[in-house]
């Protein structure tokens, strides 16, 4: 029972994954990109990284992996390129993410893989709710 749980949480979470990448602002293969949405890609390519080791580690139940994971997203989340709007709800989502990285590393050094797996969802849906968030403001002042 535990690994089907975590096998489908696992797959949900890689098609949410890919479906962020895809979505990101500024990443449109229709048009040469600038050089500040070639700085972001680079940034969204180092947290999808972070990402997959998350992932990787959670699959493998690999605690030091995810611990490494987590910590590389906590680094990056305070990074200044993290910070796309100064807006309230983008503070809000940016600190709810932080949070939930930082209990997921909490819960992978007990190798409590199955809370690992439960806040990985939750940092995960931050992430999508965000992108959707920022692509929402974002198509409104264009």
């Amino acid at each position: 029972m535990r690994n089907s749980r975590i096998g489908l949480s696992v797959a949900l979470v890689t098609a949410i994954i890919a479906g962020m990448w895809c979505a990101v602002p500024g990443m449109s293969q229709e048009k040469k990109p600038s050089k500040k949405d070639e700085e972001l890609r680079t940034f969204m390519r180092k947290k999808l990284e972070a990402c997959n080791q998350v992932l990787e580690g959670l699959v493998t139940e690999d605690g030091p992996m995810v611990v490494a994971g987590a910590k590389a997203l906590n680094e990056l989340s305070s990074a200044e390129k993290w910070r796309v709007s100064n807006d309230l709800m983008y503070r809000q989502f940016s600190e709810d993410f932080t949070r939930t990285t930082k209990k997921l590393q909490a819960a992978a050094e007990k190798e409590n893989f199955d809370d690992v797996a439960l806040k990985w969802i939750d940092a995960t849906m931050t992430c999508v709710e965000c992108h959707k968030w920022v692509r929402g403001t974002r198509v409104a002042k264009d």
